[in-house]
């Protein structure tokens, strides 16, 4: 008996570990909110989006939409995500300027 518990006990060990090592869901994806890193990609398209508008005279709302679609993003997460940066103001910075440096780096290159 005494054997079989010396067995055991490196099993159960490997389980909690491996159990506690497992990915878990981020707070952005419990929330329903698009995770910082997609934001801050979906911030820089937009951003292209309105230059090349401004430049042809394109309708930015066709756009969009192909951006949530080449991100995997509906309107509705973005939205709830907006809204999350609305009532936190230094996250929504945090990433938008993140963003803006992205694109001032790809600028200057």
């Amino acid at each position: 008996m005494a054997r079989r518990s010396l067995l055991l006990f490196p099993l159960t060990l490997a389980l909690i570990i491996s159990a506690g090592c497992s990915p878990s869901p981020s707070d952005e994806e419990t929330m329903g909110l698009v995770p910082d890193s997609i934001m801050a990609e979906i911030f820089i398209e937009f951003h292209l989006m309105e230059a090349r508008s401004d430049l042809f005279q394109e309708d930015v709302i066709l756009f969009r939409d192909s951006v949530f679609r080449h991100y995997d993003v509906d309107t509705s997460a973005y939205e709830k995500t907006m809204q999350y940066y609305s009532d936190n103001p230094e996250v929504y910075m945090e990433v938008y300027s993140g963003a803006l440096d992205r694109l001032s780096d790809e600028r200057y290159r």
